[in-house]
């Protein structure tokens, strides 16, 4: 486990997404409400971006600034990569 002292922090603001599948395409009475999660290549960092209430398939976050935090060699290595998924509540395991 890295020291306090050898971790890096970054910060993602999350601001849109657009074009998303319709996965409550079958409810007439209900919109998605998708959150963003965001992590660094290892998951070790792993943060969610607020849940937008019956959003739809075109969304605009623009206020979360979510910090993560990462090794110092493990953030500049060439195979580090910024991962964003966005879910829908309940249509994963968390």
């Amino acid at each position: 486990m890295a020291g306090y002292l050898d971790l890096q922090s970054v910060e993602v603001k999350v601001l849109s997404a657009r074009s998303l599948m319709d996965v409550k395409r079958w409810s007439l009475s209900e919109k998605m409400s998708p959150f963003a999660e965001v992590w660094i290549s290892s998951k070790e960092s792993k943060k969610n971006s607020t849940i937008l209430l019956n959003g739809g398939r075109n969304l605009v976050w623009n206020s979360d600034i979510l910090q993560l935090f990462c090794t110092h060699t493990g953030l500049f290595r060439q195979s580090t990569y910024l991962n964003i998924d966005v879910f829908h509540p309940g249509s994963k395991d968390n």
